[in-house]
């Protein structure tokens, strides 16, 4: 009687033991692997969002530059409008800043473009 206990008792210990084996731990080590995939997806989610911060502060760097150029041209107008003897200057100068905001220009949509592209990435998620 207490050699069948002896061995009842054996064989469900042996039972657990290959349950927690064979599930239990089966199912952890997929709950490991499935927290590894979302760090890695979730380190470059970080890269995306901050190659977009990037590129918004460039755009925004060159509206600046660009709203200068513009007050520069204002200024430019102005000037010319005070007297003949400034004109010639003030057209180069405006001719300079509107050069400048032609280049700025391709800038930005450059870096529009690229922003496009990041967010299709993000929309593809």
């Amino acid at each position: 009687m207490v050699t069948d206990a002896v061995h009842n008792l054996s064989k469900h210990s042996q039972d657990m033991a290959d349950y927690l084996s064979e599930t239990i731990l089966t199912e952890f080590q997929e709950f490991v692997c499935s927290g590894k995939q979302y760090k890695e997806d979730a380190d470059y989610v970080k890269e995306m969002i901050d190659a977009f911060n990037s590129r918004t502060d460039r755009l925004q760097n060159s509206m600046i530059e660009i709203a200068d150029s513009i007050e520069s041209i204002t200024k430019a107008i102005d000037d010319g409008a005070s007297g003949i003897t400034g004109v010639a200057d003030s057209a180069k100068s405006l001719a300079g800043d509107m050069e400048d905001i032609t280049g700025r220009m391709d800038t930005n949509k450059m870096i529009v473009e690229e922003l496009k592209k990041q967010m299709d990435i993000f929309a593809d998620f």
